[in-house]
């Protein structure tokens, strides 16, 4: 009876892991994989925050093998297009616009809503956690919430859900090891 108890414990506590684990941050993006190569971005007529979405920008180049240029104005081919404009009950999104044959986004509309983002308790770094989260949507990355970190990390990441608790964390513009070196990069490459 102690063995057959003992045997039962472990088979849940297995199953339990394993559901908790496909809840983590690396179930597929809902848009689907982005496509390869550099990633291009503009700012679309009215985008008043430039100066952080070219920021957001930087950061991915410099944390990952993710190659971008500017485009000038937005044109056809460009990935990324940065907008300013409601989102109800977030600081933001990032939507596929527009798919290729193979199933993979090929543009992205990131919107930002400023007006949430600057009623934040911390407004700057929300918004810079904010540009960098959605930018990470359109590399492939998942969000996660509250301490549900994706992988082994042990820090958070711009992927993490909702406000920011306190203000000019090195994580607001960070992407975390996990989605750089499972996720972005390997697709990159």
């Amino acid at each position: 009876m102690f063995r057959r108890v003992k045997a039962s414990v472990l088979v849940c506590a297995v199953l339990i892991f394993g559901i908790a684990g496909q809840a983590s941050a690396d179930t597929p993006q809902p848009d689907g994989p982005p496509d390869k190569g550099y990633h291009s971005w503009c700012c679309t007529s009215g985008f008043t925050l430039s100066a952080t979405a070219d920021a957001a920008m930087t950061w991915l180049r410099t944390q990952t093998v993710v190659q971008t240029v500017f485009h000038a104005p937005c044109d056809a081919h460009t990935d990324v297009r940065w907008a300013q404009g409601n989102v109800p009950g977030a600081y933001g999104q990032a939507v596929c616009t527009v798919r290729t044959n193979s199933d993979r986004c090929d543009r992205y509309i990131i919107t930002l809503n400023k007006a949430v983002i600057d009623a934040a308790k911390h407004p700057a770094s929300q918004r810079r956690k904010t540009t960098c989260h959605e930018r990470g949507h359109t590399v492939g990355v998942r969000h996660y919430f509250e301490n549900d970190r994706p992988g082994t990390d042990t820090t958070h990441s711009c992927l993490r859900s909702g406000e920011v608790p306190t203000a000019d964390q090195s994580w607001h513009t960070r992407y975390g090891a996990h989605h750089r070196t499972v996720h972005i990069n390997p697709w990159f490459e």
